[in-house]
């Protein structure tokens, strides 16, 4: 399971990547390590869990190129930007507008 999350990551601190291709890179590798490939594309548990389980590793990946370069990578960031615009005393608009 680490190996999903730790390749989901790095896909996540890629500007430009999204969520799409964690999600497949991650389905892939589940098939190709599974016992039983054959299972997959019927609603295994192993394909579900390694998808959402990239889906959710990839937003703490898409917070780097969000607070290094003021790049949304989705849609969490997006939201985290506009609320960190929205209040200018905050520490958040710091660290936006250095």
């Amino acid at each position: 399971m680490s190996n999903y999350i730790t390749k989901c990551t790095i896909i996540g601190a890629l500007p430009g990547a999204g969520s799409s291709i964690a999600n497949i890179l991650s389905y892939d590798i589940a098939k190709k390590m599974s016992k039983n490939p054959g299972n997959f594309g019927k609603g295994t548990q192993d394909g579900i869990i390694a998808a959402e389980s990239a889906n959710n590793s990839l937003e703490g990946g898409a917070l780097i190129p969000t607070l290094a370069l003021g790049i949304p990578e989705s849609a969490v960031t997006v939201m985290m930007m506009g609320a960190a615009f929205s209040s200018w005393d905050s520490t958040w608009t710091v660290l936006f507008c250095l």
